[in-house]
């Protein structure tokens, strides 16, 4: 009965009421609607800017982050606020007030549209987030899976270091071989 009614979820999930039901309880069930909220920013932002960054329009760019952010709410206020930026209005104007966007991204896309850096500003945003995010996961860890979070960090830092040090040695090489030869008049 339970494997039942198990299978019976799952796929009712996959349905569009389903989706629905289950982004709405994402979007309101604490703890994890505020992280989950700031998720759906965090790919609003980066997906938004890096749109704009490629000269994509910005009704296409409204369209595709609609899709990327994954959630039937923030994506129904995002086709709203599209409609009303095909009028003529303002993005930020449009966001404004809706319950399903943080505050914030809304004030970073009116100084991003006053100023024409929007791509800027909405990178700005969203490494902001995932600084302040990742801080506050960091402080609520225990102390002891800290120190092997930052250890695996700091591992991985060196990791990049060693690749990027590697790398830059190589092209080093590379160059130094290629002026060598042209030095010589030999050419191969």
């Amino acid at each position: 009965l339970v494997i039942g009614l198990g299978v019976v979820l799952l796929r009712w999930f996959k349905t569009q009421s389903g989706k629905k039901f289950f982004d709405l309880v994402k979007l309101k069930t604490p703890p994890f609607n505020k992280l989950l909220k700031k998720l759906y920013m965090a790919r609003f932002s980066r997906t938004a800017a890096t749109l704009i960054g490629a000269g994509v329009p910005l009704l296409q760019v409204l369209q595709i982050t609609a899709d990327a952010v994954n959630n039937y709410y923030i994506s129904s206020s995002i086709e709203r606020a599209a409609e009303k930026v095909k009028g003529g209005k303002s993005l930020a104007d449009m966001l404004k007030g809706d319950s399903n966007f943080l505050s914030l991204v809304p004030s970073v896309i009116k100084i991003g549209e006053e100023s024409g850096t929007m791509e800027e500003m909405l990178n700005k945003e969203q490494e902001q987030q995932e600084k302040k995010e990742e801080k506050r996961i960091m402080n609520g860890v225990h102390p002891s899976l800290r120190i092997i979070f930052r250890q695996n960090l700091i591992r991985s830092n060196d990791t990049l270091l060693i690749k990027n040090s590697t790398l830059e040695n190589i092209k080093n090489f590379l160059s130094k071989q290629n002026s060598e030869d042209e030095d010589d008049g030999h050419y191969y």
